[in-house]
């Protein structure tokens, strides 16, 4: 029953954290890849639902000319897939990821509870969950529809499981452990990290005789078995867009700052200074437990491969998030040395209340640093989506989007989510009006000229342009085209949609939403997208 209590309450902070920060208001535009994660989860929902019997890539083809969001197999599928399943009894698509990622932080601050108790006692084990909750990375990541928060919960489910193999030499163990390092890898690229906390924890406890055992033979096969061959699909597709390349010297320093600065900006610079207390103290090995799971040992072991893989990764770009999976176990590490200096610095009358003010400072030190949780603002596209199709003007209908890679995906899971009959079906500018690669490089202007431009318009027969004003959106090389074209050709649109009145309500970026007066005669211009680093073909409707 304390199981069950403790996971309800976490879920309920969660939940809670979500709404306050208005996790449930917004759209998918926070993170460049969350549309996609989304997408790639209605897909397979989508395909369930009505595609089963036909060619799975004939069914995605079809899917991203009506909304094109979708890049499936670019990351694993385990999150996608599961997503998608979560997803099939029909309720709100948007509401339900955001409560699955809910439960998922959920779990994760209730395996870092356990491992905790394990270590300290349940102040410290308390102290270790809430500031996992309200690390400003999960806090962002518990909003939006990422993979990280989810490689976070599998990798520390599958440390939990590697000290116990560490401990016992079971098979079992050793397979339950494989199990979640292929789920890792499954999830994501950066998964493959997990394959190294093995060695480092044998390094680090000495305990060389696990290399004689068949459960870490079970893990490695689990992990090459499972997650291998779909690993080298997304590496393929990924190096074919150009992100890999050679790791320097100088780039593994200039990562190494980089993360490190991030883990400090998360934590605080006082819970990051008892993490290395931890970790010192977990170094030093000693030879009187051996029959219990190294728990140290093991949680620095996943700090160590997480740090390891991300410096020195050919994979060029990086982003903070990446680490995520570091904060649960460096937190801890944190709860750890915060035992270790009430050790040496009290005797055991005073330990406990000695270990009650260090954790009050680790508290106190990381509440001043994040003093408020920030609050996400909509977009605006979802009113623009409702104000569509409540007036019965969504269904069928051809729309141009203008606007960054960000709200071209909130337009285009806005859109999806509603799951209208017929499709709609949303044009992307930055396909549509220019081209590039996946990196933004060759980029190349569509039309010459804003009549060239309308003339495509009318001969698509497209019925809605919509304009998105922001700054972020105005950076774009083509934006000033599209202004012109809705000012030199103001007899050819009516405005049908504006949200600039309403900005201060809650809205970040001014939209407004444009008719066609006029199509072209005929039937429609057939449309080629160009799906080249998305399914690796161009299609034509």
């Amino acid at each position: 029953m304390r199981t069950i209590a403790l996971a309800t309450l976490l879920l309920a902070v969660t939940v809670g954290i979500q709404l306050r920060t208005g996790a449930y208001e917004t759209e998918r535009g926070l993170y460049s890849d969350e549309s996609a994660h989304f997408m790639n989860a209605l897909l397979f929902r989508d395909y369930v639902y009505a595609g089963i019997g036909r060619n799975p890539l004939d069914f995605a083809k079809e899917y991203y000319l009506h909304y094109p969001k979708i890049a499936p197999l670019m990351w694993p599928p385990l999150f996608h897939v599961a997503l998608g399943v979560f997803l099939l009894p029909g309720w709100p698509p948007d509401a339900a990821a955001l409560f699955l990622l809910a439960a998922i932080a959920a779990w994760t601050a209730w395996r870092l509870y356990r491992i905790v108790l394990t270590l300290s006692g349940p102040a410290a084990a308390a102290c270790a969950a809430g500031i996992f909750l309200l690390a400003p990375a999960v806090v962002d990541l518990t909003s939006s529809v990422m993979l990280d928060l989810v490689l976070a919960a599998l990798a520390l489910e599958a440390t939990y499981w590697l000290a116990r193999f560490a401990s016992s030499g079971r098979l079992r163990e050793g397979a339950v452990f494989g199990l979640f390092a292929a789920l890792c890898c499954l999830t994501k690229g950066n998964g493959v990290a997990l394959v190294l906390a093995p060695a480092l924890l044998i390094v680090l406890t000495g305990r060389y005789g696990l290399l004689r055992r068949s459960g870490l033979y079970a893990a490695a096969a689990m992990v090459i078995v499972l997650a291998a061959p779909l690993l080298i699909v997304s590496y393929r597709l990924d190096a074919a867009i150009g992100d890999f390349g050679p790791v320097t010297p100088g780039v593994v320093l200039e990562r190494t700052r980089f993360y490190a600065r991030y883990i400090v900006e998360q934590l605080g610079i006082v819970p990051v200074i008892f993490a290395l207390i931890g970790i010192a103290a977990a170094a030093r090995r000693t030879e009187n437990a051996r029959s219990e799971p190294p728990w140290s040992q093991a949680l620095v072991a996943l700090t160590g491969a997480a740090f390891l893989f991300h410096v020195i990764s050919p994979h060029m770009s990086y982003a903070g998030r990446h680490m995520t999976l570091a904060l649960a176990p460096l937190l801890a590490l944190t709860m750890a040395g915060v035992t270790t200096v009430g050790r040496f610095a009290a005797p055991p009358g005073r330990r406990k209340a000695v270990e009650a003010v260090l954790l009050a400072l680790v508290a106190g030190t990381f509440l001043l640093a994040h003093p408020a949780l920030a609050v996400r603002k909509p977009l605006g596209y979802r009113d623009a989506v409702t104000a569509l199709q409540s007036s019965d003007r969504l269904a069928g209908r051809t729309m141009l989007i203008v606007s960054d890679e960000g709200g071209e995906g909130a337009l285009v899971t806005e859109v999806a989510a509603r799951r209208s009959d017929p499709a709609p079906t949303v044009i992307r500018g930055t396909k549509f009006l220019a081209s590039d690669d996946w990196a933004g490089h060759h980029f190349k202007m569509t039309f010459q000229s804003t009549a060239a431009l309308m003339q495509e318009l009318e001969d698509l027969h497209v019925d809605y342009v919509l304009f998105d004003s922001s700054a972020a959106a105005a950076r774009l090389p083509f934006w000033n085209q599209a202004r012109d074209l809705l000012a030199s050709h103001a007899d050819r649109f009516a405005l049908t949609y504006a949200n600039v009145s309403n900005l201060e309500m809650g809205p970040t970026r001014p939209l407004a939403l444009y008719r066609l007066l006029y199509q072209s005669p005929g039937p429609p211009k057939t449309l080629r997208v160009d799906l080249k680093y998305s399914l690796g073909v161009v299609l034509q409707r």
